[in-house]
């Protein structure tokens, strides 16, 4: 360490620059409260820092005196919660393309070691972002934790040097980073010692390692892209040093369209950043059985075979490590397996609500008991504990909050007592606190949540479907309108419906009503159709008019639709892949991206807007009109446009260098892995077109300013190349090219 960044960094702990003085080889420094004073010395190029007399290395001395990472880490240590009984998650490994031995993942045996691998190693000259990819359930979090902790540990003992910063965002909307660091330093690990530029230095330094948990996917595909705005101005602030771990549903490099990525590619800048992703796998056998050897069950393996013989092997009480935890804990509670097989139900589309009430029965029948009298009776019936967490919930939801002081989950029993005609207020204000499905908020001190969100959407759900079922069109509107519904809780909330024999028809009326009645860009609109699309799909409903509502993303994708008719409807991004779609018509719709595979389909669209379509074998784009309506029809679409239309793309006569404009896309989408990429990396990417590439369209790339050479580093010799334009001018730029490369380059100057 130079003495420039010392003082830097020094700067950065500082209460203000004035409080610095560097002067004749003494250091004077004020942070907050405490004045230190060394003595500064330099040898072989390093700087040394001695006080009272010990002498450490500038970065050394930064880390331990100032930045006090010893501190830090027994904070993380004694804050960070691991289940005694984690069981390390197989996964996926796609490393950082220049790197990588192919394009292909590799399997590893334990995600934990696999992550501190992969952080362990610091090259210099950029930035590396790993993303933490798997479903909800699946055991991010717990693998952040689990890593974080034993990090902590290490570094007490001195067998590591860097440590991993668990920052939860809830996944809730953000904008600033800073405040989300400093808030999670000061409320959940209690320490109040850094700003923010502080953090951003010792990150720089590979120090800390920042893991945001909950970056979820809504933040890409629908949000209008502050969140990931305000983590490109992170990445920027790093200025191509050290690493960061993103945890989230799916990586950005996996969706097809640039313009997804461009939030967070074109607000990185200049920097140079390489990103890998390690994916967690859903729990198999093995995973299984080792969570039940650590609660000390006996006969795992009998119990395991007697569960995945009734529910199916791949059943996600068995493959999601957050239910399959709770399973055993409800296995060691019952009698026998038998009797929980039997509290578990017979459908299999239900788990959740048999699993979740298998939870409640124990809890009605075992502790909410009233004692006073001989034999001892419920405090609550089971559907009376379902119907209390679920106005919890609701709650939750409307406030816009994931817990709730201890006053007003108060007020919220009152509420339900009022209801019921209950005379066990006093108790159930007192029990619901300690319920088996509620737990002290480990973000918010002294508030109360559900021990996991998935009980939380599961609750929503189930308040929202008492409200379709009974057709409560303003309880139905107050959840509708508050934000976009998770998939559970649509599920849930459909289920229901089924459950209680509820009038679907009149369900499907209900939301097209309040649809109708909004406004375009509404949460009403897409919530309404999530839950139009599911009760469509899982009950074979046809010949219905779905029209006015925004189909959230994946609308189409594994869905069974017949004689569906859609008019004026919005599609966010969406796959036809696993669906079946027959006599289905589609009427003044907009589609935002429509990705397609072989599958044969039998649909019929007219005057609708499809402006970009992603042919999912072949990972391409398609943006001009005849390509699109060409790949429609080769599944099975018949495409009807008006008469001024049709002449129009009788009009267009295909170019012959649509060729090169997929080649084009190839060698653009390699940029989503990295924002600089050598020659030799390229080439192997491209295969056997790669010099095709180089030799006829990479110098129209350069000379056109859309690709620029930059210097390269490393060992041999080869040239490196960095993107020149923003991608979403280049993703504009492709959908109005019409498949010519000529008016690529023209469209991308224009913009």
């Amino acid at each position: 360490m130079n003495i420039q960044t010392f003082s830097r960094i020094l700067g950065a702990f500082a209460d203000s620059p004035t409080d610095i003085d560097l002067s004749r080889g003494h250091l004077y420094v004020q942070v907050r409260d405490e004045v230190i004073e060394a003595e500064l010395s330099e040898r072989g190029g390093e700087l040394f820092v001695t006080e009272n007399g010990v002498r450490l290395p500038a970065g050394k001395w930064v880390v331990s005196r100032v930045a006090r990472l010893p501190i830090l880490a027994d904070k993380i240590a004694n804050s960070v919660e691991v289940p005694s009984t984690f069981v390390a998650p197989s996964g996926n490994v796609l490393d950082q393309i220049e790197r990588a031995e192919s394009a292909k993942e590799k399997p590893c045996a334990n995600v934990v070691d696999e992550l501190r691998s992969a952080l362990d190693q610091r090259l210099t000259g950029f930035t590396s972002a790993t993303y933490l990819t798997s479903d909800a359930g699946e055991g991010k979090t717990t693998t952040i934790n689990c890593l974080a902790r034993t990090q902590a540990k290490a570094f007490k003992e001195k067998t590591t040097d860097w440590l991993l910063v668990p920052i939860p965002l809830g996944g809730k909307a953000f904008l600033h980073f800073d405040d989300v660091v400093v808030a999670a330093l000061v409320n959940k690990y209690r320490f109040p010692f850094y700003y923010y530029d502080a953090f951003i230095e010792l990150v720089r330094l590979g120090v800390l390692v920042p893991a945001f948990d909950g970056f979820e996917e809504m933040f890409i595909e629908t949000a209008s892209g502050e969140a990931v705005s305000a983590l490109g101005s992170m990445l920027n602030t790093l200025e191509s040093e050290g690493s960061i771990v993103i945890a989230a549903r799916k990586a950005y490099f996996e969706y097809q369209s640039f313009r997804t990525q461009a939030k967070l590619f074109d607000s990185i800048g200049k920097i140079e950043v390489a990103f890998s992703r390690i994916s967690l796998d859903r729990w198999g056998r093995k995973q299984f059985l080792e969570l039940a050897a650590s609660w000390g069950i006996q006969d795992a393996l009998s119990l395991y075979d007697a569960l995945s013989q009734r529910l199916g092997a791949d059943h996600p009480l068995l493959t999601r490590a957050v239910l399959a935890s709770r399973l055993i804990e409800e296995a060691i509670q019952s009698e026998s397996v038998d009797t929980l097989i039997q509290r578990l139900g017979n459908s299999p589309q239900d788990y959740f609500y048999s699993f979740v009430t298998a939870i409640v029965e124990r809890e009605a029948k075992e502790k909410w008991t009233d004692k006073s009298g001989e034999p001892f009776k419920p405090l609550l019936s089971v559907e009376e504990h379902h119907e209390l967490l679920s106005m919890v919930s609701a709650e939750m939801w409307n406030s816009g909050v994931e817990s709730l002081r201890p006053d007003v989950l108060d007020v919220v029993s009152e509420i339900f007592c009022d209801r019921r005609g209950a005379v066990v207020t006093r108790q159930v204000k007192e029990r619901l606190k300690q319920h088996a499905l509620i737990t002290v908020s480990r973000s918010l001190r002294g508030q109360y949540a559900f021990d996991h969100e998935d009980f939380r959407k599961f609750y929503l759900g189930e308040s929202l479907g008492s409200a379709l079922v009974r057709l409560r069109s303003i309880d139905v509107h107050s959840i509708l309108k508050a934000g976009s519904l998770s998939a559970i809780t649509v599920e849930q909330a459909c289920l229901l419906v089924a459950r209680k024999n509820g009038d679907v028809a009149a369900v499907l009326q209900l939301v097209q009503k309040l649809a109708s009645n909004d406004l375009p860009l509404s949460y009403v609109r897409e919530n309404s159709g999530a839950i139009a699309m599911y009760l469509i799909s899982a009950h074979g409903i046809q010949n219905v008019s779905i029209s006015k509502m925004t189909m959230v993303g994946s609308a189409l994708s594994s869905r069974s639709l017949q004689n569906v008719s859609f008019e004026e409807c919005y599609f966010q991004p969406t796959s036809t892949t696993g669906s079946k779609i027959q006599n289905c018509t589609f009427t003044r719709c907009e589609f935002e991206r429509l990705e397609i595979g072989s599958e044969v389909q039998e649909a019929t669209m007219v005057s609708c807007q499809v402006p970009n379509v992603v042919l999912i074998e072949d990972e391409r784009q398609l943006f001009s009109p005849i390509e699109i309506i060409k790949a429609l029809e080769g599944i099975g679409f018949a495409v009807r446009e008006d008469y001024q239309q049709s002449l129009l793309l009788q009009s267009v006569v295909p170019d012959e260098t649509g060729d090169d404009v997929e080649l084009l896309q190839r060698a653009l989408r390699i940029f989503l892995r990295s924002t600089q990429i050598n020659e030799g990396t390229m080439r192997v990417r491209l295969g056997a077109r790669s010099n095709d590439f180089f030799d006829n369209l990479l110098p129209q790339l350069l000379s056109h300013g859309v690709m620029e050479e930059v210097p390269y580093r490393g060992g041999g010799v080869q040239r490196r190349f960095k993107l020149s334009v923003h991608m979403e001018s280049i993703q504009n730029a492709l959908s109005q090219c019409g498949n010519d490369l000529k008016q690529f380059f023209e469209a991308v100057k224009a913009d």
